[in-house]
């Protein structure tokens, strides 16, 4: 009994060594009991050096199609193109946070993983309507002959177009390609696809809209990175009247209630100075500070002027001491 137990334990421990693992990828047809052989584990590195077998993995970013607990993932065109689901997809209303309604059916003869990837655009039938990207990852199990409904997080890629309903109806689009395909990742992988100035990031790659509108320092960073712009030295906020909001009314109207920024300036001597905002005209519109006494050397603060109300245009935020100009920051809004 005790030599059964001792050679059963022994095999277990090579077949955990030695795993022959069947899945389908892209590179195996399906059903061609292809063997993919893990190696087995390496030795411990040592502290600094990197792990042996550590690109010996699947990954699942190099390869979509990686081996799960299920089986194989597989993208929702491909699956759509070889007949294994039917799908349908419509707007839960707005163009941002769980946007997207997906009904997935199992037209197979097996359960599914259904990957729909960051950066998937889905195309309104209304072409007055938004496109709307994925901007978060999902993978949906569907099983054999079963019908899922999912929601999925998007953001539109159209700023100019309407705002969808909720019963918008939409098509499978094409993947986002380039620099919008970069953010759509960036967005899923770091979870940022709940940010409330990822649609003004998103809007900056696709429709060429303002970096000053991103509000989040580090998102600001990345798409100015990604387009090889300069970081912008000041901030727009923005509001969108609700009844803006409405399915068909274009989802970029919005109206600037607030500039803020990090003001940076260096003073030779010891002066008596004032931060204010002008107008191209030189009319005095908002005064943030006046008759402040700064020591010589390097100073920094943080801004803000309320600029709810006044017209779209070029405005200037002066540092001045006795009417002369120190240092002046150009501004648009």
């Amino acid at each position: 009994m005790k030599t059964t137990f001792l050679l059963a334990s022994l095999a277990l421990t090579f077949l955990f060594h030695h795993t022959l693992l069947y899945c389908t990828t892209s590179g195996f047809p399906e059903g061609s009991g292809q063997v993919v052989h893990l190696p087995p584990p390496a030795p411990s590195p040592k502290r600094g050096e990197p792990a042996l077998n550590a690109r010996l993995v699947p990954n699942p970013r190099e390869n979509p199609k990686w081996c799960s607990i299920y089986g194989s993932a597989i993208d929702l065109n491909e699956a759509a193109q070889k007949g294994l689901v039917a799908f349908s997809v419509s707007g839960s209303g707005g163009h941002s946070g769980e946007c997207i309604k997906v009904k997935l059916e199992n037209t197979s003869r097996k359960k599914l993983e259904i990957r729909i990837p960051a950066g998937q655009i889905f195309e309104p039938g209304d072409s007055s309507l938004q496109n709307l990207m994925v901007t978060k990852e999902e993978i949906f199990l569907v099983e054999k002959g079963k019908t899922r409904i999912g929601r999925l997080y998007g953001l539109c890629v159209e700023a100019t177009d309407g705002s969808p309903g909720e019963h918008s109806v939409f098509g499978l689009g094409k993947m986002a390609a380039g620099n919008l395909l970069k953010l759509a990742q960036h967005l899923s992988e770091n979870n940022l696809h709940k940010n409330p100035y990822a649609q003004f990031a998103v809007w900056s790659v696709s429709d060429n809209e303002r970096l000053e509108e991103i509000g989040d320092p580090k998102l600001t960073k990345f798409v100015a990175d990604l387009l090889g712009k300069p970081m912008p030295e000041y901030h727009i906020k923005n509001r969108q009247p609700r009844d803006r909001l409405l399915p068909g009314q274009p989802a970029n109207y919005r109206e600037a209630f607030a500039m803020n920024g990090l003001f940076y300036y260096t003073l030779e001597n010891e002066k008596i100075v004032n931060f204010e905002l002008y107008n191209e005209e030189g009319e005095l519109l908002h005064a943030f500070f006046e008759n402040r006494r700064q020591k010589r050397g390097y100073h920094k603060f943080r801004f803000e002027f309320e600029i709810r109300n006044l017209p779209k245009g070029k405005y200037f935020a002066k540092l001045t001491s006795g009417g002369e100009v120190i240092k002046e920051l150009g501004v648009e809004f």
